[in-house]
C-alpha cells in the first residue's frame, strides 16, 4: 500500500540487504513489509524492542544506570517516493 502522498518506508538490514516482515519477531525477505508512515515504523521498532527484553546493552541516563533495549546497528529505514510519470492507460486496451 502506498500512502496518499506516495511515501512508502522499509526497514532494511544492510548486512543482508533483505527487509523486515514486521512483528515481535520480524523475518527478512526482498520484499518484506511496507509502512505508510515514520510513525508506524517507530511504532514497528518499540514492538520490536519490546519483544527483545534479553537484547539490551548497558545504558546511562541523568547519572542512573541501566538496560537499554538494542535495534541492531545493521537496520536502516528507507523511504521511497512514487510519482505517476504519465496517465494511465487501459490494461484491456494494452493487450490488444
Amino acid at each position: 500500500m502506498i500512502s496518499k502522498n506516495g511515501h512508502v518506508f522499509k526497514i532494511m538490514d544492510e548486512d543482508t540487504g533483505l527487509f523486515s516482515s514486521g512483528g515481535y519477531y520480524p523475518s527478512f525477505s526482498k520484499t518484506g513489509k511496507d509502512w505508510t508512515s515514520m510513525g508506524q515504523v517507530l511504532s514497528h521498532l518499540k514492538l520490536y524492542r519490546r519483544g527483545h527484553p534479553y537484547d539490551h546493552k548497558d545504558a546511562e541516563w541523568a547519572g542512573k544506570k541501566f538496560k537499554a533495549p538494542v535495534i541492531p546497528k545493521s537496520w536502516i529505514i528507507i523511504e521511497y517516493q512514487f510519482v505517476q510519470c504519465s496517465r494511465g492507460v487501459s490494461a484491456r486496451d494494452s493487450i490488444k
